[in-house]
């Protein structure tokens, strides 16, 4: 009727939204407003929290340390050692020009004087020496291998070094020394625990008065080159012990 007042409907307030969402939510609820534009009441509903860029990475770095965790022990379950002894090495140079190079070699050989340290540090397991030439055998182990699952080529290069440079020693007289001027390596074939005992062989192809030029090479237990080398070597006087 013109001239009625009538009440506006009344608006019923909503449970609250946040302690609603409280019960089954990990965070707390957030709201967003909603404004009726009939009646201006305003409404409130739940926003779903979504996880925040931080506790994303929160999560990958957990993830992370827990494989983290895992290799670091996997890999300290498959752990090995080795261990090798030496003697001083200033007791053999003490013993440099004092005999022609080919008896410094036996007498290395058989005991009488200790091997270079860097023979035992690699495990040889024979040597051979005669004039111009020198034999060393040595069987691959785990600790010789590469990141590639292969011996290392520094342990073959160290092999065919000793064999080249001993092949030159062997033909010195007393007083006469030697050392490595360079090394040309050629790795052919990877050698494995599967390639059987190694047989570096060094022979000595010129020697003058002041340069001498020798060669080694590597092969399997099958007679399989692994690897060659040429090596050229100076040569000079030891002045006398004092």
């Amino acid at each position: 009727m013109p001239g009625d007042v009538r009440p506006l409907p009344h608006v019923a307030e909503a449970a609250d939204p946040v302690e609603d969402l409280a019960e089954h939510h990990e965070g707390p609820a957030l709201t967003q407003d909603l404004h009726r534009p009939r009646d201006g009441a305003v409404l409130q509903r739940p926003v779903q929290r979504r996880r925040s860029h931080r506790d994303r990475l929160s999560l990958v770095d957990r993830l992370s340390n827990d494989c983290q965790a895992a290799s670091m022990t996997e890999t300290q379950a498959a752990t090995r050692s080795h261990s090798f002894s030496w003697t001083d090495p200033a007791l053999v140079a003490a013993h440099l020009g004092r005999r022609d190079g080919l008896e410094t070699l036996r007498s290395m050989i058989d005991g009488e004087l200790p091997a270079p340290p860097v023979l035992a540090m690699i495990g040889y397991e024979r040597m051979t020496a005669e004039q111009g030439r020198v034999v060393l055998e040595l069987t691959p182990r785990e600790f010789h291998y590469n990141p590639l699952g292969s011996v290392h080529g520094g342990v073959l290069s160290t092999v065919l070094d000793t064999v080249a440079g001993c092949a030159v020693h062997s033909t010195l007289p007393a007083g006469i020394g030697y050392t490595t001027l360079d090394l040309n390596v050629k790795f052919l074939r990877p050698a494995t625990l599967a390639s059987g005992v190694l047989r570096g062989e060094g022979n000595v192809l010129q020697r003058g008065r002041r340069t001498a030029l020798a060669e080694a090479r590597i092969t399997d237990g099958a007679g399989r080159l692994i690897a060659h080398a040429t090596s050229s070597c100076l040569i000079f006087e030891v002045p006398p012990a004092e």
